[in-house]
């Protein structure tokens, strides 16, 4: 390498600080319109949402300093966003929206992960004897992931609660629009969360608030600035901004889509098939929303009854509560029977809760609200979560009636439907995980070619994120749920992880750029094994964490 490469270098680099020097002062005065909400939304002033945040500033110099930005990887307001996300504690116990949506773990937690952490981890806040938050969580956040949700109302704490699985951030840029005909919640303007109506309007852009609210407070009287702060507008308004820049923001075609595995490609069949799998009906092209009308549709599908039930389930007069998902927050009594067997009213709200995408599911279970069906880890046991659409729970309930009157039998997945199903679902999930990867690692390389070593930690951090996406594509496709999946094609991402690993573990970085360009160039030549068709547009929030 000559001396003049290092000195282009350094000359770049200097450019590039003084170019932030003379922008930084605009991107500043720019910074309170760039994140304006859309659709006629209107932003409240910041006194009318939370305090001023001094934290804001901090957060714009930082990204004034990111190279991601410099280079237009990610957007002013993307990045601000994120570093909210992941860094800002509100004046709370220490928790961040990342603590439950780490970039790391495909933006939710479960029992794999949360076994990784520290007992000091903010996520374990309540665990401390010497906090008076003892009720903030229960024991189930450690054995099943699950989180205490108060989104009824916070006026009896320890009866008037449910326990949710932590929902991935994915593609929600394409899961929001809720679908008015479904005849649950219409008044919920978005369908964010499980059931999303934790707080007045219920759109993304409250959910954040409500979610300080639940989550960070320093003591259980909630009270907004003094067991947390709100979040400003402008910080509403970033941190929405990130959120919907993250993953997918496009759907796919599933009849132009053809897989190369036999086995995936008549999961396809089965899944497109309104005789067999109708898993098109609700979730149309394989995501969150209704074929019909494009949107997300919540439904009704006796999910609790189906469940095993919690050690822990609250009870109040008498009555174990379960979810009732949407739409509970001014009773004061269950007023929705959502166990099949109950004689009853059991929960609060209409029973519904929103449809989730299943591009990403392979590797972000268990599934459901309640954590209940499937696993983490090498099997994820996508099967059971497949299969509960044949059972007599779900065709009991008021969902799956609705099929049945509309398609004249019941849902009862034949033969190998559903590991066909399940194998489809993986493939799928795997070109996402290719992608993701492909984009985290070109973002890490064109740092590498602009910079050098200058900032490496960022560099360090898109290369680590790419891995775990290569990773999880071999977990996802060896996973013992199924036949194996194109076992060639394993060899060759075992390969990429191999030269992953030494990218991240040199301290040189021309080495970096050699055996991050290799990865790339194994990714692009393995990817068309799996099929054609299949092309994502992704966010560009995904190159932040």
């Amino acid at each position: 390498m000559s001396w003049g490469f290092f000195v282009r270098r350094s000359v770049g680099r200097e450019l590039e600080r003084a170019k932030l020097e003379l922008l930084g002062g605009a991107l500043l005065a720019l910074s309170s319109f760039a994140g304006c909400a859309s659709d006629g939304e209107v932003v409240e002033s910041e006194e009318a949402v939370g305090e001023v945040s001094n934290a804001l500033t901090t957060h714009e110099t930082a990204c004034n300093g990111d190279p991601r930005v410099w280079e237009g990887l990610v957007t002013f307001d993307e990045c601000v966003g994120a570093r909210l996300f992941f860094d800002e504690k509100f004046n709370g116990n220490g928790r961040t929206c990342g603590s439950c949506h780490p970039a790391g773990n495909n933006f939710t937690i479960d029992r794999t992960f949360m076994q990784s952490l520290p007992a000091t981890d903010p996520l374990f806040v309540a665990d401390n004897p010497s906090l008076p938050l003892a009720s903030l969580e229960v024991p189930e956040l450690h054995t099943f992931g699950l989180i205490r949700e108060n989104l009824d109302g916070f006026g009896d704490l320890d009866h008037k609660f449910v326990l949710r699985g932590v929902p991935h951030l994915f593609s929600m840029s394409t899961t929001l629009a809720r679908d008015t005909t479904d005849g649950t919640s219409a008044a919920f303007a978005e369908r964010a969360g499980w059931s999303g109506d934790g707080v007045t309007g219920g759109t993304l852009r409250d959910f954040t608030n409500g979610a300080i609210e639940q989550h960070f407070t320093k003591d259980l009287g909630r009270t907004p600035g003094t067991s947390f702060r709100l979040a400003t507008a402008s910080e509403l308004d970033r941190i929405r901004v990130f959120q919907l820049a993250l993953g997918r923001r496009n759907e796919l075609n599933l009849n132009n889509v053809h897989l190369s595995d036999s086995f995936a490609e008549q999961g396809r069949l089965d899944f497109l098939d309104p005789q067999i799998g109708r898993c098109n009906e609700c979730h149309g092209n394989a995501g969150a929303n209704a074929r019909v009308t494009g949107k997300n549709a919540n439904f009704f599908g006796n999910f609790d009854q189906f469940a095993a039930d919690h050690a822990s389930l609250p009870v109040l007069s008498g009555v174990t509560i379960r979810d009732g998902g949407f739409g509970g927050q001014s009773l004061v009594t269950p007023n929705v029977k959502v166990a099949v067997s109950s004689t009853s009213p059991d929960g609060f709200g209409d029973g519904s809760f929103n449809t989730a995408p299943l591009i990403e599911a392979a590797d972000t279970g268990p599934f459901f609200h309640h954590n209940n069906l499937g696993s983490e880890g090498p099997g994820i046991n996508l099967p059971s979560a497949i299969g509960f659409y044949s059972s007599a729970n779900f065709n009991s309930s008021p969902a799956g009636q609705k099929l049945i009157q509309q398609f004249g039998t019941p849902i009862t997945l034949p033969g190998n439907s559903i590991v066909e199903i399940a194998a489809f679902l993986r493939v799928l999930n795997t070109f996402f995980n290719l992608d993701l990867a492909t984009q985290r690692l070109n973002a890490a390389k064109r740092l590498n070619s602009a910079y050098w070593d200058y900032r490496k930690e960022v560099q360090q951090g898109l290369l680590k994120l790419g891995r775990k996406e290569v990773a999880d594509a071999l977990r996802v496709l060896s996973s013992p749920d199924g036949p194996p999946l194109h076992v060639a094609e394993q060899a060759t991402v075992s390969t990429i992880l191999s030269k992953l690993d030494a990218a991240i573990a040199t301290t040189d970085p021309a080495t970096r750029l050699t055996r991050t360009n290799e990865a790339l160039a194994l990714i692009a030549g393995v990817r068309p094994s799996f099929g054609t068709g299949v092309a994502f547009t992704l966010g560009s929030g995904t190159l932040m964490f």
